[in-house]
Formats: structure tokens, C-alpha cells, sequence
């Protein structure tokens, strides 16, 4: 994962990241139909599966699909999030854990709820 010094730079290489497309004043996004194809095609074939065996996979293409996304465009957003994963597992060397997000966030939510309830305590004496 040393050729890739950025998350961006990956996806930009599977091509998964869109392409800005300026004219003048505007800008626009469209689909990259460059970068490696067969690795695009198993990021996609991951994500369909993703879509109809996985209830969180499926909960964030539909919540894409509520944002006003097409069906196309929310099958790219779970594409990337699902190589933005494996980028990560390749780069630290650890295997997939379903709950490391929640593992992280939690105590230091914990720990700044507790630091917030001091800073209005001692508001409230001083």
C-alpha cells in the first residue's frame, strides 16, 4: 500500500473516485471510466452483494436513495466505502472487525460528555 499515499489516490486508481469536469464557471462530476478495471468490477460485484446479503449495506444504499441519489449512484457510494475498508485493513495489516468503529468512538464520547458536565459544574460554583 506504499503506492498509495492517499485513500483518494486508491480510489482514483480503482476507479471508484468521479472525475470533475470544468467548463468556464461550471463544474461538474462525472463517473471515471479510467483506473483498473478488474478491480472496479470486484468492488462492484462486492457491492451488489453487500446490497442484498447485508442489512447495514443495504440500510446506506437506502439511505443514499433518500438523499435523492439515483439507484446507480448509491450503488458507487457503498462501492467506495467498501474500498475506503479495504484500503484500510491493507494498509494497518488487520482483518476486517465489523464493530471497530464503535469500539473507538464510544469511550471518548463517554469522556467528553464527562469533561462537558465538569466545565458546567464549575460554571455553575464560580
Amino acid at each position: 500500500m506504499e503506492r498509495f499515499a492517499t485513500i483518494a489516490k486508491y480510489l482514483q486508481f480503482a476507479g471508484i473516485a468521479p472525475l470533475e469536469k470544468a467548463s468556464g464557471k461550471t463544474k461538474r462530476a462525472v463517473q471515471n471510466h479510467k483506473g483498473n478495471r478488474s478491480l472496479n468490477s470486484a468492488f462492484y460485484m462486492a457491492a451488489v452483494c453487500q446490497i442484498s446479503h447485508n442489512s447495514q449495506a443495504r440500510d446506506y444504499y437506502r439511505k443514499k436513495i433518500a438523499e435523492g441519489k439515483t439507484k446507480k449512484h448509491a450503488l458507487r457510494c457503498v462501492m467506495k466505502r467498501l474500498a475506503m475498508i479495504v484500503y484500510g485493513m491493507l494498509r494497518n495489516g488487520k482483518a476486517y472487525d465489523a464493530e471497530y468503529g464503535k469500539k473507538q468512538h464510544v469511550p471518548a464520547l463517554k469522556e467528553r460528555s464527562n469533561l462537558k458536565q465538569t466545565d458546567q459544574r464549575v460554571n455553575v460554583l464560580t
